[in-house]
């Protein structure tokens, strides 16, 4: 009977190890998933934000009153929509 109870124990020892050891190769794996995506990520965004920062240079150099326009546009309806909003909350 004893015998039946240690190899019990003995079995149930190596599933713990086997399930410890499944479990830390499960938690690398996406540790090392993890870490690539973010490195992905980034060098994504920054190219995107490259590419993004020559396109406006490059209308800004071939448009510069449509710009300047967009610009003023921008800050009149800024303005309106911050005096409605003033006057609404008064």
């Amino acid at each position: 009977m004893r015998e039946i109870v240690s190899s019990y124990a003995q079995v149930a020892a190596e599933a713990a190890d086997l399930a410890r050891i499944l479990a830390l190769n499960i938690c690398d794996r996406a540790r090392k998933r993890t870490a690539e995506r973010c490195s992905r990520a980034t060098d994504k965004a920054q190219a995107m934000a490259r590419q993004t920062w020559t396109r406006a240079g490059d209308f800004k150099r071939e448009h510069p009153v449509q710009l300047l326009g967009i610009l003023a546009g921008t800050a009149f309806l800024a303005g309106v929509t911050t005096r409605i909003w003033r006057s609404r909350s008064l």
